[in-house]
């Protein structure tokens, strides 16, 4: 079985000001919850 995934929970966001993996959503980082 192959499992491929991408995350988009990745990179700079100059609207919000801060990297958006590292935004936190219900107490998890968004690149938590996409895992």
């Amino acid at each position: 079985m192959n499992i491929s995934a991408v995350l988009f929970a990745g990179g700079e966001s100059r609207r919000m000001g801060q990297d958006k993996a590292t935004l936190v959503f219900h107490g998890k980082s968004l690149w938590e919850i996409q895992l």
